[in-house]
Formats: C-alpha cells, structure tokens, sequence
C-alpha cells in the first residue's frame, strides 16, 4: 500500500530500443512529480538505449544492467534451448532482486527483458501492469497478459489481442515525453531561423539506410529549388551525418540526437520510421509525419502503426518496396506546402487522446490504494 507521506518505491522495464524506453521514462516523469520520495530501480538490457541515456538524462534512477536475448526464428531452432536456459538463469537473477527492493509495482513495456521481470513479479506477488505501444502486440507482452495486473494498450484496435483477459484491458494511448521548448531559441541554437519551415528526419533510434539515402537525393533536389526549409536529421551513421553537414547548410545531420522529443515538438514536419512511441510523440504535438514502416519489423507491426494512423487521414504512409527519392520529394513537398499538409494538420487539430500517461498512472495507483494483488 501507498503510505501518507508519499514513499513509492516501482520496478521499470522495457529494453532495447527508444520505442520500448521513452514510454517508461514518461510514466517515471509522472510519477515523479507526485512523490516526495520515489524511488525508481530500471533493469536495463546491456548496450540498450536505457543504459546509455538513463546514466545521462535520469542519474537518479538505479540501474541494474543485464544481459538478455530473444528467442530466434523460427521457435523450433535448436539454439533457442540454450536461450531458454539462459534466461531460466537471469529470471533467478531478477526475482533474487526483486525479492530485496521489494517494490510497489512494476511497469513494463515490452522487450525480451520484461518476461524475465514479468514472471519474477508473478512468483513474488508483486503487481505488475504491461504497456503494449504498437497496434499488433509483441511476443512478450501476449505471454505476459494472463499474468499481468493490467494492460495498457496504444490503438483501441488491438484489444481484439486481449479478448480473453477484456477485464484488464485499458486504453490509455502512448506516454509521451512531457517537454516545453521555446521555439525561437531552440531553433537558434541550431543557427536556423525560426520562422521558416522545420522538418525532423529519422530512422528510428538506430537509423536507417533506406531513410537517409532517398533524404540525401530529396535534399539535393532542393537545393535546386532554393527553398527556406530546415532539417535536423537523425541518421544513425557518423559518416552519412558528416556527408550531409558537408554538403548541405540547411541540414544538421547528428548519428543520434539526445533529446529528439524538443525538436518534435516544434517542427513542421516529420519523416520517419513508424515506431509507436514516434508516432505518439508526432500526434501528441500534432506534426504532419511521412511515415515509411521499416518491412522487417517483427510481425510487420510498423506497418500496422502506420496503417491505422494512415486510415484515419493522421499520417501519410509510404511503401520502403516502391520508395523512391522523387516520391518522397513530392510528398514532402505536398505536406509542407500542399493541401495534404492542410488536411493532416486539420485532422491532427481535431485529435484528442487525453493523457496517456496521467492515465496508466491514475490506474495503477487505484489498483494499489485498493489493496488488490
């Protein structure tokens, strides 16, 4: 139970990419603002985004790096009996610390590492709540729902996944980084001027070869043209972002670019991969996003993400098969100075999905104060 003078003591998890990081650190943003004394431990997979931003950005945040991996495919692969055993050997690992933090609760969101967490909660009857942020949910998240406490889902379409565990199903939508940035001054820093149009490029958390080839040509296209527009662009490739700076004035080109929500959240315009927690954080700000699904994402759901967005006219969506720089140069054309653009921005205008956040914190919270387990 939650004592008076406002002591929480929680479990995080979720690892990997940014997708299954940022919406941990929203929902620790929140419940850091209501408590005094929050004491927040996140078990982070090593080499993960969560190790090498949580040291930076939340040093207050205990880290307990581990080494996991997923199981290959298909499931039958021989190989995937060693994995078993080894992830039989950090589910030991996880539950002896759990067993010494003793925590509140737990909040995963997703990645190979939470089944370790999730079944370690179970066995110490530690309540734990999943969060799902793509429209087809992951293999963790499935195995873990009949054991979880909740389930926070991102689409209203994927309860259809939960059908057997309804009860426990809520749609909250996907936690976003909480950030206020003045515009003018954030754009100045970068030396561009903050009245003419501002387009955030990205391939996800690692990059993308695909994304930064056809920018380069649309980028070469318009110099041609002698546009205002700005990019900053995440490429995930050192020599791909010196290219870029080289050749273009109106590009700042970084590997990775820490803090990516700020400039989201002023731009004019996105393209991007179609993660779910990029997603979230382009309509949360309601920025006209080009989304192109990366074709080998597990079970195809950035396609899925782009693909419910896309049917309710929030997002467009490009195809990486028949992707060409021409077709991404017209579109984004379209989105910045078209009536696409228009119409994005006017459904964009017309969206609202509360706060996600405010929400699943809202929920577990009650759940405690309940005294159910």
């Amino acid at each position: 139970m939650i004592s008076e003078v406002k002591n929480l003591k929680v479990i995080l998890a979720g690892g990997g990419t940014g997708g299954h990081f940022y919406p941990a650190v929203a929902v620790y943003q929140e419940l850091r603002s209501r408590f005094e004394n929050l004491e927040a431990h996140y078990v982070a997979v090593e080499g993960g985004i969560e190790s090498r931003q949580l040291p930076r950005e939340y040093p207050e945040i205990f880290i307990h790096k581990v080494r996991t991996k997923g199981f290959l495919r298909p499931l039958y692969n021989p190989k995937n009996l060693l994995i078993l055993l080894k992830n039989f050997l950090l589910f030991q690992k996880i539950k002896d610390l759990l067993k010494d933090l003793k925590p509140d609760f737990a909040f995963l969101t997703g990645g190979y590492i939470c089944a370790s967490v999730g079944i370690a909660c179970e066995s110490l009857k530690i309540p734990f709540f999943i969060h799902e942020q793509n429209y087809f949910p992951g293999m963790t998240n499935r195995f873990l729902a009949k054991k979880s406490n909740g389930i926070f889902l991102s689409f209203e379409g994927s309860k259809k996944y939960f059908s057997r565990f309804e009860e426990k199903v809520i749609i909250s939508g996907n936690p976003v980084r909480k950030v206020e940035v003045d515009r003018e001054k954030l754009l100045k820093e970068l030396n561009f001027d903050p009245n003419a149009p501002f387009i955030v490029v990205m391939g996800g958390s690692r990059g993308s070869e695909s994304i930064n080839f056809n920018m380069m040509k649309v980028y070469e296209m318009l110099e041609e043209k002698n546009t205002n527009w700005q990019f900053i662009h995440s490429t995930g490739n050192e020599e791909i972002a010196r290219k870029i700076n080289n050749a273009h004035k109106f590009v700042r080109a970084f590997t990775f670019v820490d803090g990516m929500v700020k400039y989201i959240s002023v731009a004019n315009a996105m393209v991007s991969r179609a993660g779910a927690t990029t997603i979230a954080e382009a309509i949360a700000y309601r920025v006209p996003v080009i989304l192109i699904p990366w074709p080998h994402a597990v079970d195809n759901h950035q396609f899925k993400n782009a693909e419910a967005l896309m049917k309710k006219g929030l997002a467009v969506m490009l195809i990486e098969e028949s992707l060409t720089s021409q077709i991404l140069f017209e579109m984004l054309w379209n989105v910045i100075v078209g009536k696409k653009g228009e119409d994005l921005r006017y459904n964009l205008s017309k969206v609202y999905f509360g706060d996600p956040t405010k929400k699943i914190v809202d929920t577990i919270l009650g759940f405690l104060k309940s005294g159910r387990r």
